[in-house]
């Protein structure tokens, strides 16, 4: 996978079905991460992709210019135009040339992901009945894989990938092409395809002319038994998972100056620096800083324990695209699981888990006015009564139910 897999939770999940079961398990993905690695992982190999020759003599030159002082200003230039121009203009020739001859894509991925080598040599170490190819990114090492070792793929895909930025004009141009032509030719090699939602499914079947529809393992976590705490007027609203932009968190933020006083709101997970910054400069602008607050990540096994103080679980995620109407994340069911009162963005297949169980409410529309409508027309009343649904919910929507598709899945590819 093209993450590091003791932090994903979909993956270290269906890890620990495979492990519970009996199967022998083998994950191949990016060094790192936060959460110590599972029992059934192996200690992963940390290496870096090889410097071209290219780029070691950029290097070199560097070093020697870095020497003198009088040349720091000659060094900068050297270093925008001789290492991070071409490398960008590299990567946009390569997806332009992809974008004008999809079946060049195999050949352009390993240079476009030149990680996916190192996942690839990791996984080749030892052979496998089913590799599970975890998005669209791992297809081609699925394939790879399989010619040298055989054994059958199962595709799992955690987003439509087809629509994932499907907002933005360039993505769309030069990216989407190489997504869509790996994806196709994956599937085509994949004995099972499965995602996390009925939306992607149908929309995989549509896009791809599926025969079958693929399979709905839902995100779930594993079991745990949500407590009560004491709930007041001051609600703890909590949002956690990647905090990157397209995920309505500027939103949130300026709905929080505009909520009543008393309600605080944490943003909790990992960020890059610079977004960080962006979100820094808009709690002040609208003067919530003691209304707001961005808190460090935890482990992916302490999120739901440490998710169960909060009150309120938000996510207001924009419904722009397609990809986001499909969208039935990890965040959902662990608010639920940790018996949270759930409020989200009024799209389909999360609407539908929401109204279903009773764990919440949806925003009527993404705007910071209609997300303070939202949590200001809540009452202690209401938040427990929602609590009360997502904690009875959890006792369906958990790892010990849908795990049991997953291993059905992988059975029936080796069978079939």
């Amino acid at each position: 996978m093209y993450n590091t897999v003791a932090d994903d939770p979909r993956v270290r999940r269906q890890g620990d079905a495979f492990h519970q079961a009996g199967w022998q398990v083998v994950a191949s993905g990016l060094p790192g991460g936060r959460a110590d690695p599972p029992v059934w992982m192996k200690k992963p190999v940390v290496r870096t992709a090889e410097r071209s020759t290219f780029q070691s003599n950029v290097l070199k030159v560097e070093t020697a210019v870095r020497n003198f002082r009088p040349a720091k200003i000659a060094f900068s230039l050297l270093r925008l135009l001789t290492r991070t121009m071409p490398h960008r203009v590299l990567q946009l020739s390569y997806h332009a040339l992809v974008a004008f001859r999809p079946a060049a894509a195999f050949d352009f991925f390993w240079k476009i992901m030149p990680e996916a080598q190192l996942i690839y040599e990791e996984a080749a170490i030892s052979g496998a009945d089913v590799w599970i190819a975890n998005d669209w990114n791992t297809l081609p090492v699925a394939m790879r894989l399989q010619d040298k070792l055989g054994g059958e793929i199962v595709y799992d895909t955690h987003e439509f990938a087809i629509d994932e930025y499907n907002q933005r004009l360039l993505w769309r141009v030069l990216r989407k092409p190489l997504v869509r032509e790996i994806e196709a030719r994956g599937i085509s090699n994949a004995a099972a395809v499965m995602t996390v939602s009925k939306g992607i499914a149908v929309g995989l079947q549509a896009a791809y002319g599926l025969q079958r529809e693929p399979d709905v393992v839902r995100n779930t976590p594993s079991y745990e038994q949500a407590f009560d705490h004491e709930i007041t007027e001051n609600f703890k609203i909590l949002y956690h998972g990647v905090v990157a932009p397209g995920r309505g968190l500027e939103l949130c933020i300026e709905a929080a100056s505009l909520w009543r006083e008393g309600i605080t709101f944490s943003i909790r997970g990992p960020v890059a620096s610079g977004y960080k910054s962006q979100l820094l400069s808009l709690i002040k602008k609208w003067g919530v800083e003691g209304k707001v607050e961005l808190l460090e990540p935890v482990p992916m096994p302490d999120l739901v324990s440490e998710a169960a103080p909060f009150d309120i679980g938000l996510f207001a995620l924009p419904g722009h695209s397609k990809h986001n109407q499909y969208a039935l994340p990890n965040k959902l069911f662990e608010y639920i699981m940790a018996g949270l009162c759930v409020c989200i963005s009024d799209l389909p297949e999360m609407k539908r888990i929401v109204e279903e169980t009773g764990a919440g409410l949806i925003i009527a529309n993404e705007t910071p006015e209609a997300i303070a409508q939202a949590i200001d027309g809540l009452d202690v009343e209401t938040v427990i009564r929602h609590r009360a649904g997502a904690r009875m919910a959890a006792e369906q929507l958990c790892w010990e139910n849908e795990s049991k598709k997953l291993l059905e899945i992988a059975e029936r590819a080796i069978c079939e």
